[in-house]
């Protein structure tokens, strides 16, 4: 039996349907609703601006994760600001520093309280692309009467 890989787009964080700088939308709809309403104007009828501008692609993104690598250098940093800093202050004038040794097993101690700490605390802003899906006229459509049904509702003249 043959296993199918879960498609990576379906776990990104944002989406977006520009080159966005800033990733804010959190689902394909939203991303596609802020596309459309951009080139909307008040009487247009949607489903021909819709039609006009279909297919379109959508991008995932994820959020960046930090490799293993960096952990172990930030540990090792802290570790090497710490001594250095307690060295300057309160360390041997003559200049024997407890550095190299002993700031290899200090960043080895911090190593499990930085991960622990920063997972609970700080998540990367950091997205890279996890892939693209295209969009008929139809899905948007559906998509759209779902999340705006009155942007398809008929407009009185006045």
């Amino acid at each position: 039996m043959t296993e199918t890989k879960p498609d990576p787009y379906d776990g990104g964080d944002y989406y977006d349907c520009h080159d966005a700088e800033s990733l804010t939308h959190e689902s394909e709809s939203e991303a596609i609703e802020y596309l459309l309403d951009d080139w909307a104007t008040p009487d247009c009828d949607m489903v021909a601006l819709t039609k006009e501008h279909s297919p379109i692609t959508v991008t995932a993104y994820r959020r960046a994760e930090i490799p293993e690598s960096e952990w172990t250098a930030r540990a090792l940093h802290a570790a090497q600001s710490i001594l250095e800093g307690l060295d300057e202050e309160y360390g041997d004038p003559d200049g024997h520093h407890a550095l190299t040794k002993d700031e290899v097993s200090l960043g080895a101690a911090l190593d499990p309280v930085i991960r622990a700490w920063c997972r609970e605390h700080y998540q990367p802003w950091q997205c890279n692309p996890c892939g693209k899906r295209e969009y008929s006229a139809e899905e948007v459509e559906a998509m759209m009467r779902e999340e705006n049904p009155e942007w398809f509702e008929k407009k009185e003249e006045v």
